[in-house]
């Protein structure tokens, strides 16, 4: 297609921010977490490798345990018998496992830093041709039209103006958008 150019129709702003919250939760419950296993282990914060941590919380810290108390461990015992003689709460690790887990979420995990990494292009959606684009420049004529009539305070029905012109649609707060269904 020669000379097309995609434009922008829409940016679901609602799921990106649902998206951004479920991310920094699950950043949250990786800090606490880390947290949790520095302060009980007393660990430098070098020591805790964050990427493995988030692989599996409950096998690293197991790992953790067995390297801490490894001269004091004159009888060998496993990571579970010291875990369990030090009653070091393994469960509380288990448990911000699960709900870390459970979170479906973008974010990245190194070595010592997690970052969210939400891509915004996952969010837009954009024409796909010539016609698409027509369209969607005569939706925005309109909307500038009908935005200079109210500002003149003539009222608009906006719901009968929705049905009337199927490419408009109306939003929960009353704001204009187009109906991408009939693009």
């Amino acid at each position: 297609m020669k000379g097309f150019k995609k434009i922008l129709i829409d940016f679901n702003k609602d799921q990106y921010k649902v998206d951004c919250k479920n991310a920094e939760r699950k950043l949250q419950l990786l800090d606490k977490a880390s947290e949790l296993v520095y302060n009980l282990l007393d660990l430098e914060k070098e020591t805790l490798d964050l990427k493995k941590f988030s692989n599996n919380m409950a096998s690293y810290f197991q790992e953790l345990v067995a390297k801490k108390y490894l001269k004091e461990n004159t009888l060998g015992l496993s990571a579970d018998k010291l875990i369990q003689l030090k009653e070091l709460p393994i469960n509380d690790i288990i448990e911000y496992q699960k709900k870390y887990e459970e979170i479906i979420a973008e974010i990245s995990v190194g070595k010592t830093k997690a970052e969210i990494v939400l891509n915004k292009a996952k969010y837009e959606t954009y024409t796909e041709n010539h016609k698409q684009n027509s369209v969607l420049l005569a939706f925005r004529e309109l909307i500038l039209v009908i935005s200079k009539i109210e500002a003149l305070g003539v009222i608009v029905y906006k719901r009968p103006l929705a049905e009337a012109v199927r490419l408009v649609k109306i939003e929960y707060d009353g704001a204009y958008s187009i109906n991408k269904e009939y693009l």
